[in-house]
């Protein structure tokens, strides 16, 4: 298998890997994941007042519209340090979330196909842990899970 070629990037001053931008994830349009980060990028100032305190579930698209979708709540492994977090307790294990507190969190959902972004209409309480919907979460920034 070829190596993905990896373009560096730096946003917020936070550096990210970026790879595959000419991969179609737009059939239709022709939309590719270069268009998509751009995309996100403009719509930045006009989104980001709107999702800080709030844990982001993402709809992800690995290989475009035209194939399978999967929800993510929980970040993975690969997720970056920096990202802002925090942890929704759940019945069987706590849950760490993301949240959109800037361009580079922005960028790096572009990067993992992540299309859709859902978000509660209730944000934590930036002092720590707070109860919404018998759910309980404080902020974390950084660091990993």
């Amino acid at each position: 298998m070829p190596a993905k070629k990896e373009t560096l990037v730096e946003v917020d001053g936070q550096q990210l890997a970026l790879t595959n931008l000419d991969k179609v994830l737009y059939p239709a349009t022709g939309t590719t994941k270069r268009d998509t980060i751009e995309y996100l990028t403009a719509v930045a100032g006009a989104m980001l007042p709107y999702l800080p305190g709030r844990p982001v579930t993402r709809k992800r698209w690995p290989n475009g519209v035209d194939g399978l979708s999967f929800f993510a709540k929980d970040l993975d492994t690969g997720t970056p340090g920096w990202l802002e977090r925090v942890q929704v307790d759940h019945s069987s294990a706590p849950k760490f979330y993301p949240v959109v507190s800037s361009v580079a969190t922005l960028v790096w959902f572009g990067q993992s196909a992540a299309l859709e972004l859902h978000v509660p209409q209730w944000r934590f309480a930036p002092s720590g842990p707070s109860a919404h919907g018998g759910r309980s979460g404080g902020v974390h920034r950084g660091g990993t899970q």
